[in-house]
């Protein structure tokens, strides 16, 4: 689940489609063996973001989400370590 906020931490609704879905998440593990790409799809207009997603493995993950805001492609990558 993720959260969307402006640098003053208002929230930011989503309310754009960005390539048909509201928002895209990437997971690939450090061994390039584990590969994801999840939707959210709960089109609600609100500022939260939320992927169902299990991991196959223990390993570190990078994770890529995006979503669209004024017309704009926004992305966020973050480091995961999955014991």
């Amino acid at each position: 689940k993720f959260e969307i906020f402006d640098k003053n931490y208002k929230s930011v609704p989503i309310t754009e489609k960005f390539l048909v879905a509201n928002a895209h998440l990437i997971a690939l593990d450090e061994s390039f063996e584990e590969f994801s790409h999840n939707h959210d799809e709960n089109f609600d207009n609100n500022n939260m973001l939320l992927f169902k997603h299990s991991f196959a493995k223990p390993s570190k993950h990078k994770i890529w989400v995006q979503f669209s805001k004024d017309n704009k492609t926004k992305t966020a990558s973050f480091e995961l370590n999955i014991k």
